[in-house]
């Protein structure tokens, strides 16, 4: 295969058919709230984080789509609650900056020295943004100066998904938009690319605690699980579980909806394509899903 491998902004053909790509997701796994804070705005507010591949043989067709958003890291460390988290600070990272908060990072905005706090602004870089000489009457007046003290810098970028077309599973595109993320995390200017990893494998052991699994390695030393694997292999390193990373709850009959389970059993339940067992209360009507992912950090310097 010969991809070609551009920003959703650069080729906003692809928008159509952005979510209808055939893809092996189950149907649970899009019942996560946290996701609409992301997934309706990405074409319009994340444009330069999404990207989209196509076949030179099938110029047009949408072969893989990847994720990213820009966070303010907070100087915490990693967060726990993993994929929900990053999607939670981006967005009230843009929110609390108000419309300056959209689009791609300059150059140096990743860098400790950037002294703007609305760098990852796609109005950061527009004339007025820019220029000393901007012409608003309350561009010195203290309602800016305290709107600009309460912006935060998006310094962070985390991954949040790869989706390869069903048919091209194993065909050698994931590594390739893994690189692909990398090489343009670091042209918006990050010196790290981090990501909430969904080990491929780890479903076949639901009772597998993930602090277990996430550091299992084969004799070469490389991660045991395939996907992990493949962005150890990009240059990342494992840091640490993200115990809550992703939260679906659901009452019962919504559950058996998703999975086609009876869910008429207090306690654990498998489910297929589920990281960890979901754990079922008959008594009060609901289940919830608390999968665990694994942080991994690509440095990009």
């Amino acid at each position: 295969m010969s991809l070609r491998i551009t920003t959703l902004a650069e080729r906003p053909s692809f928008e159509p058919a952005l979510w209808d790509m055939e893809h092996s997701w189950s149907t649970f796994m899009f019942q996560d709230p946290i996701a609409d804070l992301f997934y309706p705005v990405a074409a319009t507010e994340y444009a330069d984080y999404v990207l989209v591949a196509d076949d030179s043989g099938e110029p047009g067709r949408l072969a893989a789509r990847g994720c990213m958003i820009p966070f303010p890291s907070g100087g915490d460390g990693l967060p726990d609650d993993g994929w929900d988290g990053v999607i939670r600070r981006g967005w009230l990272g843009r929110a609390r900056n108000g419309s300056a908060a959209r689009g791609a990072v300059s150059p140096d905005a990743a860098s400790p020295d950037a002294a703007s706090p609305d760098a990852a602004s796609p109005d950061a870089a527009s004339p007025d943004a820019a220029s000393p000489d901007a012409a608003s009457p309350d561009a010195a007046s203290p309602d800016a100066a305290s709107a600009q003290d309460s912006a935060v810098m998006l310094d962070a970028v985390s991954a949040l998904e790869i989706t390869v077309r069903r048919d091209l599973l194993g065909s050698g595109v994931s590594p390739a938009m893994v690189a692909a993320m990398r090489d343009h995390a670091a042209r918006l200017g990050f010196r790290e690319l981090v990501a909430p990893v969904r080990p491929t494998q780890k479903h076949l052991e639901p009772h597998t605690p993930m602090s277990e699994y996430a550091f299992r390695t084969r004799e070469d030393g490389l991660p045991s699980d395939a996907w992990l694997r493949v962005h150890v292999r990009a240059g990342a390193r494992i840091v640490k579980v993200a115990p809550r990373s992703m939260v679906v709850a659901g009452t019962l009959e919504e559950w058996r909806e998703w999975t086609g389970l009876p869910f008429d059993r207090p306690g654990p339940v498998e489910v297929p394509g589920a990281l960890v067992p979901v754990h079922c209360d008959v008594a009060h009507g609901h289940a919830v899903y608390v999968e665990p992912n694994v942080w991994v950090s690509h440095p990009l310097t």
